[in-house]
Protein backbone atom coordinates (compact mmCIF):
# COMPACT_ATOMS: atom_id res chain seq x y z
CA UNK A 1 0.00 0.00 0.00
CA UNK A 2 1.19 3.39 -0.81
CA UNK A 3 2.78 5.39 2.37
CA UNK A 4 0.80 8.60 3.54
CA UNK A 5 1.31 11.91 5.40
CA UNK A 6 -1.13 11.95 8.51
CA UNK A 7 -1.62 14.90 10.19
CA UNK A 8 -1.83 14.45 14.53
CA UNK A 9 -4.40 12.06 15.17
CA UNK A 10 -5.23 11.26 11.84
CA UNK A 11 -5.52 8.06 9.90
CA UNK A 12 -6.92 6.88 6.01
CA UNK A 13 -7.21 3.04 6.02
CA UNK A 14 -6.62 2.89 1.80
CA UNK A 15 -5.63 0.03 0.74
CA UNK A 16 -8.59 -2.24 -0.77
CA UNK A 17 -11.68 -0.79 1.39
CA UNK A 18 -10.80 3.06 0.43
CA UNK A 19 -10.16 5.62 2.25
CA UNK A 20 -12.06 6.27 5.62
CA UNK A 21 -13.53 3.02 6.76
CA UNK A 22 -12.02 3.59 9.71
CA UNK A 23 -12.65 6.33 12.42
CA UNK A 24 -9.37 8.44 12.93
CA UNK A 25 -9.87 8.43 16.59
CA UNK A 26 -8.67 5.25 18.06
CA UNK A 27 -11.14 3.61 20.93
CA UNK A 28 -8.15 1.29 22.29
CA UNK A 29 -4.51 0.94 21.24
CA UNK A 30 -4.15 -2.72 21.02
CA UNK A 31 0.40 -2.58 21.13
CA UNK A 32 1.94 0.64 21.54
CA UNK A 33 4.44 -0.11 19.37
CA UNK A 34 8.02 1.44 20.16
CA UNK A 35 9.22 4.48 17.87
CA UNK A 36 13.26 3.45 17.64
CA UNK A 37 15.37 6.68 16.78
CA UNK A 38 17.71 5.71 13.64
CA UNK A 39 19.40 9.14 13.16
CA UNK A 40 20.32 12.24 15.38
CA UNK A 41 18.11 15.06 14.94
CA UNK A 42 19.34 18.73 15.47
CA UNK A 43 17.77 22.00 16.29
CA UNK A 44 16.64 23.71 12.89
CA UNK A 45 15.84 20.04 11.22
CA UNK A 46 13.01 20.01 9.53
CA UNK A 47 10.93 16.50 9.81
CA UNK A 48 8.44 14.77 8.19
CA UNK A 49 6.45 11.95 9.38
CA UNK A 50 4.76 9.59 7.46
CA UNK A 51 1.74 6.62 8.25
CA UNK A 52 0.87 3.20 6.45
CA UNK A 53 -1.71 1.06 7.06
CA UNK A 54 0.46 -2.56 6.29
CA UNK A 55 -2.59 -4.72 8.18
CA UNK A 56 -6.20 -4.52 8.77
CA UNK A 57 -8.12 -7.04 10.66
CA UNK A 58 -11.29 -8.03 12.18
CA UNK A 59 -11.78 -7.10 16.19
CA UNK A 60 -13.64 -9.40 18.84
CA UNK A 61 -16.50 -6.72 18.64
CA UNK A 62 -18.45 -5.63 15.49
CA UNK A 63 -18.18 -2.30 15.46
CA UNK A 64 -14.07 -1.91 15.19
CA UNK A 65 -11.64 -3.02 13.47
CA UNK A 66 -7.69 -3.79 14.07
CA UNK A 67 -5.18 -1.62 12.39
CA UNK A 68 -1.53 -1.96 12.22
CA UNK A 69 0.60 0.91 11.17
CA UNK A 70 3.90 1.51 9.99
CA UNK A 71 5.51 5.10 11.29
CA UNK A 72 8.68 6.47 10.13
CA UNK A 73 10.21 10.22 10.26
CA UNK A 74 12.63 11.59 7.56
CA UNK A 75 14.26 14.58 7.94
CA UNK A 76 14.93 17.21 5.13
CA UNK A 77 18.32 15.61 3.70
CA UNK A 78 16.34 12.40 3.11
CA UNK A 79 18.05 10.03 6.31
CA UNK A 80 15.15 8.27 8.22
CA UNK A 81 15.63 9.34 11.80
CA UNK A 82 12.93 7.28 13.32
CA UNK A 83 10.84 4.50 12.34
CA UNK A 84 8.48 1.71 14.17
CA UNK A 85 4.68 -0.04 14.07
CA UNK A 86 1.51 -0.03 16.23
CA UNK A 87 -1.59 -1.33 16.36
CA UNK A 88 -5.06 0.28 17.09
CA UNK A 89 -8.64 -0.51 17.26
CA UNK A 90 -10.75 1.42 15.60
CA UNK A 91 -14.25 1.92 15.13
CA UNK A 92 -15.80 1.03 11.72
CA UNK A 93 -17.55 4.25 9.97
CA UNK A 94 -20.76 1.92 9.26
CA UNK A 95 -20.82 2.41 13.62
CA UNK A 96 -20.28 6.26 13.88
CA UNK A 97 -22.43 8.15 15.80
CA UNK A 98 -23.72 4.96 17.67
CA UNK A 99 -23.03 4.07 21.56
CA UNK A 100 -20.43 1.69 22.06
CA UNK A 101 -21.54 -1.73 23.14
CA UNK A 102 -19.65 -1.62 26.71
CA UNK A 103 -22.61 1.79 27.16
CA UNK A 104 -19.49 4.02 26.78
CA UNK A 105 -19.36 6.73 24.59
CA UNK A 106 -19.16 7.78 20.73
Amino acid sequence: MAAAKSGAGGCDSGGESGPGVFSKFPLKFQLLGTLLPTAPVFHGDTLTAYSEVIAKRDADRDDAGVVRFRHWGVKHDGTIVFEGEREVLLKRRSHWGRAAPDGGGR
